[in-house]
């Protein structure tokens, strides 16, 4: 294959989709990774399409409700207290994006990458057809588990709504066709219809690795922790066992691309977002789609060999050890959803995600050279928009309009 030599810093989901919209533009990408593709967080993601993700968490209340959130022993967030003084800056920026005036601008920027996401998925897929095979968009489920709660939703729906958003109420025999499996059946849930899914976010990961390496892509399994060059360009990429000429760089190495973002001239407050999930060994015809259950801080998916409980946030830093009571939080939610009460064949996973405190990624160019882009910090969002993002970086690149705004994902933000 010809072409100049991308090298893609992480090969998540976010650095597949990037390496694969290069290379149909005629790039030769060589992906540096430690991991093999898709196998950190992009594995253990819910698989969801999130179309209606337009509401960022950063609203106006957060900071008077967060004491209740942290000391609710069940509750869907944690913070381990020697993680505390990691978090002040990024904890000064939440504050500022929680605004009502930066709400309803982050709102705007967070449809611009998630709104079209399904398509572009559809767009950079185009080729692959077995790929293409694993979305699905029947929409997603809202679950309020009283009629406070949906009113508690309300402003958060109506936002929605401004972003576009096609919102339909679900009364209790509807639910109950839609999800014949759950136990928790409700009169106040509403179905976006903006939202898909992929059935296996492992087996997407694994056709664009295949995609990638069959076209002419190479995947180095080593940690990059150092870049060289000359003045405002870079020529090669450092890893714990040598040295990769390049033609251009993509950091999209997620939770872990701060030391090297501060390499090419940027410091940024990205912080690793812990999620956990349950894969439940359950008919995945009992969920007819996705459901999100807002007040258990959970999204529940039928994959293609079960249905996946997926959520809750920990803020622990990258090496802390996964913890064993959000396991128990969330068997506890699944018993809730699904009366399921043994779960010997459950299968347990912990993530990083790599979470910005305003919810939206840093996508652009990096400060201090002209062929390096930066692509990372997409919090809960990475299989959402992954596509959009490298198909985004790959106009960038080409000197293309990108059709939208760039500046509400410029690191500087952080400055």
């Amino acid at each position: 294959m010809s072409g100049r030599t991308a090298i893609v810093i992480g090969a998540g989901i976010v650095g597949l989709a990037t390496a694969r919209a290069l290379q149909t533009a005629g790039h030769r990408p060589l992906l540096i990774d430690p991991e093999k593709p898709g196998s950190q967080t992009s594995y253990g993601n819910a698989g969801l399409i999130a179309g209606s993700a337009v509401v960022p968490e950063a609203r106006p209340g957060l900071f008077r409700r967060l004491p209740r959130l942290l000391l609710d022993p069940d509750g869907p967030l944690a913070i381990r207290p020697r993680h505390l003084p990691n978090l002040l800056r990024y904890g000064y920026h939440v504050a500022r994006a929680a605004r009502p005036a930066e709400v309803e601008r982050i709102s705007q920027a967070m449809a611009a990458l998630t709104l079209p996401a399904y398509d572009r998925w559809m767009d950079l897929l185009e080729d692959l057809p077995d790929a293409r095979r694993l979305f699905r968009r029947d929409g997603c489920l809202y679950l309020y588990r009283s009629q406070e709660e949906r009113a508690g939703a309300a402003a958060a729906n109506a936002l929605r709504r401004r972003r576009g958003m096609i919102l339909d109420d679900v009364n209790q025999a509807e639910l109950r066709q839609l999800a014949p499996g759950l136990a928790l059946q409700s009169d106040h849930a509403v179905l976006s219809r903006d939202s898909g899914q992929v059935t296996s976010p492992w087996r997407l990961s694994q056709h664009l690795a295949a995609a990638l390496t069959d076209a002419g892509a190479e995947f180095l399994p080593e940690r990059a922790i150092a870049v060289e060059g000359r003045g405002s360009r870079l020529s090669a990429v450092v890893t714990e066992t040598g040295r990769h000429p390049c033609d251009l760089v993509v950091l999209a190495a997620g939770a872990r691309s701060r030391p090297l973002a501060r390499k090419l001239g940027l410091s940024v407050p990205l912080d690793s977002e812990r999620g956990y999930h349950l894969d439940l060994p359950l008919d995945p015809a009992g969920l007819r789609l996705p459901a999100l259950v807002p007040s258990l801080g959970v999204a529940v998916t039928p994959l293609d060999d079960g249905i996946r409980v997926a959520g809750l946030v920990e803020f622990a830093g990258l090496e802390a050890p996964p913890a064993e009571a959000f396991f128990t939080r969330l068997e506890r939610r699944a018993q809730l959803l699904f009366r399921i009460s043994d779960f010997s064949r459950a299968k347990r996973w912990m993530g990083q995600r790599p979470s910005l405190p305003d919810g939206l990624p840093i996508l652009g160019r990096a400060p201090r050279f002209e062929n390096a882009w930066l692509a990372f910090g997409h919090g809960q969002m990475g299989l959402t928009q992954a596509a959009a993002t490298g198909l985004l970086i790959r106009d960038l690149i080409e000197g293309r309009a990108p059709g939208i705004d760039m500046t509400p994902y410029a690191g500087e933000r952080f400055s």
